[in-house]
C-alpha cells in the first residue's frame, strides 16, 4: 500500500511518531512531503535541537503520479 504523509516536519513533532509507526510496517510504501525546518523548532520563541532529530521529508511524490 502506498501512503503519503503530509505535514510540517519539525523535530519531535507528533507527525514524527506517525512516520515512525508507518515505517515499521512491511505492507506500507511511505512517502513524506511538507515544509521542513531542519533542527529548528519554532514554538514558544524557538530553539535548535541536535541534528540527529532533523529528518527531512522525502519529496519524491512525482514517483507516485
Amino acid at each position: 500500500m502506498k501512503v503519503v504523509l503530509s505535514g510540517l516536519f519539525y523535530p519531535v513533532a507528533i507527525l514524527r511518531y506517525y512516520e515512525a509507526a508507518l515505517r515499521r510496517r512491511d505492507d506500507v510504501e511511505l512517502y513524506t512531503v511538507g515544509p521542513y525546518s531542519n533542527s529548528w523548532i519554532p514554538w514558544n520563541g524557538g530553539m535548535h535541537l541536535p541534528q540527529k532529530y532533523a529528518n527531512p521529508p522525502f519529496h519524491g511524490i512525482q514517483e507516485l503520479l
